[in-house]
């Protein structure tokens, strides 16, 4: 299957900013549980206009994609 490269480009940040959140949770001494990520994110969000409507799309979906695994 062939991706856009808005898709690839949007997936690519929504792993950096993942990935951050889990280094951030390892070195708090957290557990890096799909639960705790999605904490995070949801905090991240809860942010008014620290994040463009584009980036609030790629973290949702990395919430999307982790409530479901």
């Amino acid at each position: 299957m062939d991706y856009s490269d808005t898709f690839m480009r949007q997936y690519e940040e929504m792993c950096q900013v993942v990935g951050s959140i889990v280094f951030s949770l390892v070195e708090a001494g957290h557990d890096s549980t799909s639960e705790n990520i999605v904490i995070m994110l949801c905090n991240e969000l809860s942010e008014i206009g620290k994040w463009e409507p584009e980036q609030v799309l790629y973290l949702q979906m990395a919430i999307d994609l982790l409530e479901r695994g």
